[in-house]
């Protein structure tokens, strides 16, 4: 195992300007909670980087009292979201009373919610969860429809699905192939926000995921009002693999820079799911530094002759 090194290398939630995520505007920054408070994201959290036990650098946990929140937005951009978080919040709420164990429910529910609130509380989240500003193309195509610039681009594809684990994770600008045979195609640019009991994420490619029948699409109400009101459905089952799709199991193969690496997640990383007699090891690419955070990173699970081998569960990922 790589020996740590003695620098630290500590999370940020907070950017260097004051140049606001959403309008670009220079001005005084405000705390984003992401996932808003309103969905139970507002009491004491310690937040650690998804793959900071990989990394070379001695991590450092970062605490928050009341959430975790990301110091990117501009008071007026932060309102904006404000008005569509309720509509996030009740979706969460009924998505939360008919995933209970001991409820049984059919394999599809149809929910009333309002889902172009929806759409756009989580899009406007996501570009808020990052403290970098970079030339990622998605997060301007985002920036256009929240502002009305333009409507959504065909390429950016938002999915949800129940996710009963207790972890907050917010993981940005990665892309997975599932290695099967001769090789696996890319879908496009990920990010994600989850948060019990819901699990969103947003896709910028040309293609559907594969796994679509398995998740809800939120895209198709890009011109919906965010006041009106209409149904969707949630499939319960099959349940989906709790770290799907940030994180590398089996034959998915994670690869992102350095806002991936940045990702952070409310969980001990000694807890994360993984496979009997695999490991989960990490690759730089030239052009990043010591402490994995420059360039490009692949993430893949192996075999580990140091550890037992047992039969290879099956996974019910989508």
């Amino acid at each position: 195992m790589t020996k740590k090194a003695n620098n630290v290398q500590p999370l940020s939630f907070k950017k260097g300007n004051n140049v606001c995520n959403i309008c670009g505007g220079k001005r005084n920054l405000t705390d984003d909670h992401v996932p808003p408070r309103c969905c139970g994201n507002d009491k004491p959290v310690v937040a650690r980087r998804m793959q900071g036990h990989l990394l070379r650098a001695r991590q450092v946990d970062a605490k928050s009292l009341n959430g975790l929140k990301f110091r990117t937005l501009c008071r007026d951009c932060n309102s904006m979201l404000g008005a569509w978080d309720n509509a996030l919040g009740g979706f969460a709420a009924q998505v939360k009373s008919v995933i209970i164990p001991a409820v049984v429910l059919p394999d599809l529910v149809t929910l009333t919610v309002r889902p172009g609130a929806v759409l756009r509380s989580v899009l406007g989240h996501v570009v808020a969860a990052k403290v970098q500003d970079d030339k990622v193309t998605t997060d301007q195509k985002i920036r256009d429809y929240l502002l009305g610039s333009n409507g959504l681009d065909p390429a950016i594809k938002v999915y949800c699905w129940p996710y009963p684990a207790g972890v907050t994770v917010v993981s940005r600008d990665f892309t997975f192939v599932d290695v099967e045979g001769e090789g696996g195609k890319s879908p496009g640019l990920i990010s994600v926000v989850k948060f019990h009991p819901l699990a969103f994420c947003v896709l910028d490619g040309h293609d559907q995921l594969k796994e679509a029948q398995y998740l809800t699409e939120l895209h198709g109400f890009a011109n919906t009002d965010p006041r009106d009101e209409a149904t969707v459905q949630i499939r319960i089952r099959p349940p989906v693999y709790p770290p799907w799709p940030e994180t590398a199991h089996g034959n998915h193969l994670v690869l992102g820079g350095r806002t991936y690496v940045d990702s952070v997640t409310t969980q001990d990383a000694s807890a994360m799911p993984s496979t009997p007699g695999k490991r989960v090891i990490a690759e730089r690419w030239p052009g990043g530094d010591n402490a994995l955070i420059q360039g490009l990173h692949a993430f893949a699970e192996i075999a580990d002759p140091q550890l037992p081998e047992a039969p290879s569960p099956t996974v019910n990922s989508p």
